[in-house]
């Protein structure tokens, strides 16, 4: 820091040598030191240089004191800032991808439960239309046999009509071809033949 201070001042001071090497690097004949600062427009007469150096010291001296000291603190107070305000951006940012891992990860999980959701509801959906499958054929097996049960007992009943109609007729075909009518005991025979016959 303190170079820092330091730097103008020991500016200041090799302001009269740069100004002298410049001023004899121009002329062909050699000038003494004396003709040289007693002709110089640029360099001040011996008298004025020494003020001026003590102002420039003493100015060296304040700005160290009281200008540079409240900058510098500044700066420090800024840079110090700065990097804050990096480190808090750098856990912001380890924060944000430690969520977003998280976030993946859930999300993951998310499809493993659903994939899973969605391969329990097929299983469930097969096995329900097999149990309605099932269903369905036990009762249209259950329709099919009653259907027949009841067609068969309907067979029956006609097949006994009939015989009963075939036997009244056969009885009334051999009345008429004998000519008298049959008791009722000779009916109930003849009827019983005509079942025995048909």
């Amino acid at each position: 820091m303190k170079i820092r201070f330091a730097l103008p001042f020991v500016a200041a001071l090799m302001t009269p040598a740069l100004a002298f090497a410049a001023d004899s690097y121009g002329s062909d004949e050699p000038a003494s030191a004396l003709d040289t600062v007693l002709t110089s427009p640029i360099m001040p007469k011996l008298g004025d240089f020494i003020p001026m150096i003590l102002a420039v010291g003493v100015l060296v001296f304040v700005l160290g004191k009281f200008v540079w000291p409240p900058i510098m603190k500044a700066l420090d107070e800024r840079e110090e800032k700065i990097e804050g305000s990096l480190k808090s951006a750098e856990e912001a940012k380890i924060e944000a991808e430690e969520i977003l891992a998280q976030y993946e990860a859930k999300l993951d999980e998310g499809r493993r439960e659903a994939a899973v959701l969605v391969e329990e509801g097929r299983k469930a959906g097969d096995t329900a239309r097999d149990e309605i499958v099932a269903r369905a054929q036990a009762e249209a097996a259950a329709i099919t046999s009653k259907a027949q049960a009841d067609a068969d007992a309907k067979e029956k009943a006609v097949a006994a009509a009939l015989q009963k109609q075939t036997a009244s007729l056969a009885v009334s075909i051999a009345s008429k071809i004998l000519g008298e009518k049959l008791g009722a005991e000779d009916q109930a025979r003849a009827e019983e033949l005509a079942k025995i016959g048909g």
